[in-house]
């Protein structure tokens, strides 16, 4: 996406709404990640196993961590700080993958004891609600920051050679504009028009 100056010029990549709530859960998640392995935010580290119900190391005394557990909070948020640097489509999916992921872990914690075998995160009830409250959050990220629908912005370049009556040839750029700026005198083709007239439609519009 591009960023317009007031005179119609590109000023760098625009930050969606979607990429920031995206870039927020993944940077939440890689410092759960990281503060999991570090003494004294994480209690009892002496006793962090790499995954099982043995692990009894909290995180601020609360949420169970292992070795797993920390390491899929830091691939996740790595995952997602990459997905926000490639775009809102990718930001979009990385919030349902992550949702899809935290679900099932919650469905983990829901289905097994904590002193289980087939608890091999582990999750205990404080994780299981922050898993299901990611779920909710990456959802409600996806759903209501996802405006990024694309206009088409369309420029005419009307040549002083063209011949009386020859319609002009459309130029389609599709961009993100928020707000609406005059592009008169932007360059498309690499060189400046005599003259530009710009109008936006939508991506569904037919050519005038």
């Amino acid at each position: 996406m591009t960023r317009w100056s007031d005179d119609g010029r590109p000023t760098g990549p625009r930050i969606a709404p979607v990429q920031r709530g995206a870039g927020l859960l993944a940077f939440v998640l890689c410092a759960a990640g990281v503060l999991g392995f570090v003494p004294g935010v994480t209690e009892h580290l002496d006793r962090l196993a790499v995954a099982g119900p043995g692990s009894q190391a909290e995180l601020f005394g609360l949420v169970r961590v292992s070795v797993l557990v920390n390491a899929l909070h830091l691939v996740a948020g790595g995952l997602g700080l990459r997905a926000v640097r490639r775009g809102p489509a990718s930001s979009v999916r990385y919030l349902a993958g992550l949702a899809v992921v935290f679900f099932l872990m919650f469905a983990c914690g829901v289905e097994t004891r904590a002193g289980s075998a087939a608890n091999f995160l582990p999750v205990d009830d404080a994780a299981t609600f922050v898993n299901i409250a990611t779920v909710v959050v990456a959802l409600v990220f996806m759903i209501f920051l996802n405006r990024t629908g694309p206009d088409v912005v369309r420029e005419v370049y009307v040549s002083p050679d063209l011949p009386s009556g020859e319609p002009p040839a459309w130029v389609d750029a599709p961009v993100v504009i928020a707000p609406p700026v005059d592009l008169r005198g932007a360059t498309v083709t690499g060189r400046e028009p005599p003259q530009a007239i710009t109008k936006t439609a939508s991506p569904g519009d037919k050519n005038p």
